[in-house]
């Protein structure tokens, strides 16, 4: 069985783990503060990409 989640830029800068997402993702950190990308940008994450990042998976399913 394979989880994966989706969640949006937002939520990630929300959870502080936006440093960590941006390096696995090889994205530039200041690509939302510059216009680049919206903050409700939606990503499809792995399991293991959100424990990577930091991310408790259990609060995922619950709104913050």
């Amino acid at each position: 069985m394979k989880l994966n989640v989706t969640i949006t830029a937002q939520e990630i800068m929300d959870r502080g783990a936006w440093d960590k997402f941006c390096e696995l993702r090889e994205i530039n950190q200041r690509c939302v503060s510059e216009g680049f990308m919206d903050s409700d940008e939606q990503f499809t994450l792995s399991l293991r990409e959100i424990v990577t990042i930091g991310v408790d998976w259990t609060e995922i399913a619950a709104p913050l």
